[in-house]
């Protein structure tokens, strides 16, 4: 089975106190996938990341997603959105247009995950990729409704620690198994 994945920081690990100690590393880790993450520092929907200038979701799907043909596309929702507008009108057209060009492959959205200092915030934010996922008819998995906590690093940096990276990837796998049974 081949996957692809697209997120911001998180995806890329940041925080991870060992190599290949991201979530998504442990994620592809764990499954027998051929796993292809795409990710993009200060990238979401609507806002452009730092690694790939000018880069948002929907130009990742476009550009490396698409062009892989995947089973399954993972997204992962980002607090880099916060306080963008459109979030959730840019969402479902990313997601619709996934789901158009990828007919055949299990499209999972992750909503942001949440953080201490900004979780209204980013309350409203899930609410938004949820509203659009739901439109487009994907697969979401809404970390605020499951309750999961993990560990952030201090001095209110939103990246998780080793820890939290550990138990993101336990959550994200059984997230991705709900929709797997």
């Amino acid at each position: 089975m081949v996957a692809a994945a697209i997120g911001d920081s998180f995806m890329y690990g940041q925080g991870a106190e060992r190599p290949s100690g991201g979530y998504i590393d442990q994620v592809a880790d764990a499954v027998a996938w051929d796993f292809s993450p795409f990710p993009n520092r200060g990238a979401g929907y609507v806002h452009y990341g730092m690694d790939r200038k000018g880069w948002d979701y929907g130009l990742m799907a476009e550009r490396k997603v698409v062009p892989l043909n995947p089973d399954v596309v993972f997204i992962q929702g980002s607090p880099n959105d916060l306080p963008e507008p459109g979030v959730e009108d840019r969402a479902h057209q990313v997601f619709r247009y996934l789901a158009r060009e990828l007919p055949d492959a299990a499209i999972v959205v992750l909503g942001p995950i949440p953080a201490p200092d900004v979780r209204p915030e980013l309350e409203r934010l899930n609410g938004e990729i949820r509203d659009g996922a739901a439109c487009a008819g994907v697969h979401f998995i809404d970390a605020f409704d499951r309750g999961w906590s993990i560990e952030h690093r201090p001095d209110g940096d939103v990246h998780p620690t080793q820890r939290g990276h550990d138990r993101l990837a336990q959550e994200v796998l059984s997230g991705l198994r709900d929709f797997a049974a």
